[in-house]
């Protein structure tokens, strides 16, 4: 849940995750063509049937938006879906069903993937770079979560109470095996090995023990729990219609025993609900941010996360050394920081200055965030959801020290919840820069940040970067704007266009040579335009074809015909 730290126990890509899953599984098999569970026989085969191509459409159609969400959401999903497909494929090929089938499996979950990517362009061409799995997956954690066995057989994510007897949750797990008999064994087989392979996978991730590093638990565990719910299902299955009539044998108690194990384990969840609340700490991250000054006072600003990636917000960048950070607008994040953002100068520029700071190679990282907005740094350390008073996640040694060694960090706040640096060199997000600013603003490098104090700079066009247009009375001077370099932010002075030129090598600088009203708005490319117009054709198109449709009833006519004698009457059906 490190993406989201207003709540403890889950977050919106959880939630999507554990929402979207079984309903893309759903449609999955029935592009498999598996048939479902209660229409199978007695025979412990599995059973086919291939739907109509217009229903393979249909069901593809679905599948594809279904997928394309849960992209949007949480990409590491992907790999939940990977891990479905290469289990299931394997379970059904050797459970003896025909290489087609088995095999469609990783068809149709490639096929999925590669649709609901595309369906996300040109957001998904982000993730086509270098370190490309980190952006996926997220910042991995040195030495791994180190969660525990226990808490992770209790899918325990946050703060729970009574959370030991969710350990009864795998109880389905054997049971099905040695219960289910006939057309429903195949699926739990199928559920079992999900269960064990996936929750293997998520062990020993959690002790850093795997080439590379997976998505955090909370979305890996969703095939986990899925995978329980499929041997549940067809062990509730098999007693209620296999069993149900016959002999008695060990089988009957047994499952009895396994359904009331599944029960109990399903009480703490239940407990857990009753409030409402599931326990969410009663301050958060966010409520402790409120101190920091609004954008108004004295111009937008950015705000700098620095440390363990687990409590960080948005979406963090890895530094190694057990660091990442993340970047906000303002002093909270909004839905535009939780999304992975495509690489840039600027963001190039940021990841130089933190690890100039974490390595203690320089001593003005204020100086080297002060093109970019950056007016705050905060270390989180405990933020109520994976780090608690009671579990906290240490911070990274020695990044609070090496903080306060900076020169231009100036320290705000310090608890044993979190600790806020003030950047004493910082710029408006939108300012007038200072006569010695503007002409430092001409040179490119490091070099020429460090050596120039660009404090003085005047606050100008409030919220410009969120609404994209803005306007405003200046004098003259060099108007900086704390975006990366590009040519798609305009400046006009009294409907005079002004041209743009690089600032720091980095931003974008505008030279006003005259007073008057400095108008500043965005306007994308044309192929950014014809782009999003025909993504938006596209997701209109599939969701047409997604939708159900009644088939009109064919007409029939019937004809009457008798014998030449008249005795025998025949009627002929025909079609028109």
């Amino acid at each position: 849940c490190s993406r989201d730290w207003s709540s403890d126990v889950c977050s919106s890509d959880l939630l999507a995750t554990y929402a979207l899953f079984p309903w893309v599984v759903h449609h999955l098999r029935r592009l498999v063509g598996h048939m479902p569970l209660l229409r199978g026989g007695h025979d412990s085969a599995d059973e086919f049937g291939d739907l109509d191509q217009r229903e393979w459409r249909r069901a593809f159609a679905i599948v594809t938006l279904l997928g394309a969400v849960l992209v949007a959401v949480e990409p590491g999903a992907l790999l939940a879906l990977a891990l479905l497909g290469a289990a299931w494929t394997v379970v059904t090929l050797l459970h003896g069903a025909p290489a087609q089938y088995s095999f469609r499996w990783m068809g149709v979950i490639a096929l999925t993937v590669l649709s609901s990517v595309a369906m996300n362009l040109p957001w998904a061409g982000t993730f086509v770079r270098s370190g490309w799995w980190e952006a996926v997956t997220g910042a991995p954690i040195e030495g791994g979560r180190q969660l525990g066995l226990r808490r992770l057989l209790r899918f325990e994510m946050g703060e729970y109470v009574l959370a030991r007897p969710a350990l009864l949750l795998v109880a389905p797990v054997v049971g099905a095996i040695l219960v289910v008999r006939g057309s429903r064994l195949p699926w739990a087989l199928r559920g079992a090995a999900l269960s064990i392979i996936g929750f293997l996978l998520v062990f020993l991730d959690d002790k850093a023990l795997l080439p590379v590093h997976l998505p955090e638990p909370a979305v890996m565990l969703v095939p986990v729990a899925f995978g329980i719910a499929v041997c549940a299902g067809s062990m509730g299955a098999g007693l209620a219609v296999d069993l149900r009539g016959g002999r008695i044998s060990w089988r009957q108690p047994l499952g009895v025993v396994v359904a009331g194990a599944f029960a109990i384990g399903l009480v703490p969840g239940a407990v857990n609900a009753v409030a409402g609340t599931w326990h969410q700490p009663g301050t958060t991250l966010p409520e402790l941010l409120t101190q920091l000054p609004d954008q108004s006072e004295s111009g937008d600003y950015r705000t700098l996360f620095v440390g363990d990636a687990r409590v960080l917000p948005g979406s963090p960048t890895n530094l190694g050394y057990g660091i990442a950070f993340a970047v906000a607008n303002g002093r909270g994040t909004s839905l535009d920081d939780l999304s992975e953002a495509a690489p840039t100068r600027t963001g190039d520029a940021g990841s130089r200055a933190v690890r100039g700071i974490v390595r203690g190679t320089t001593a003005r990282a204020g100086r080297l965030l002060a093109p970019l907005g950056v007016r705050f740094i905060v270390v989180p350390i405990i933020d109520g959801g994976l780090s608690t008073r009671s579990h906290p996640v240490a911070e990274p040694r020695g990044l609070v020290d090496a903080m306060s060694r900076q020169l231009d960090f100036k320290r705000r706040y310090s608890s044993p919840d979190l600790a806020i640096f003030e950047n004493s060199a910082w710029v408006p997000v939108a300012s007038l820069l200072t006569t010695s600013g503007a002409e430092a603003s001409k040179s490119a490098g490091a070099e020429s940040m460090i050596a120039n104090d660009l404090t003085g700079a005047t606050p100008v066009l409030p919220s410009v970067g969120a609404l994209r247009e803005s306007s405003v009375r200046a004098e003259t001077g060099t108007l900086h704007l704390s975006v990366p370099y590009t040519t798609h932010w305009k400046v006009a002075v009294d409907g005079v266009e002004v041209p743009v030129r690089p600032s720091f090598g980095l931003t974008n600088a505008y030279d006003i040579a005259a007073p008057g009203m400095v108008s500043v708005s965005f306007e994308p490319s044309m192929i950014g335009r014809t782009v999003a117009l025909l993504m938006v054709v596209v997701w209109l198109a599939v969701g047409w074809v997604a939708l159900p449709r009644r088939r009109r009833p064919r007409r029939r006519s019937v004809s009457v015909s008798t014998s030449v004698d008249g005795d025998a009457i025949s009627f002929d059906g025909g079609e028109r």
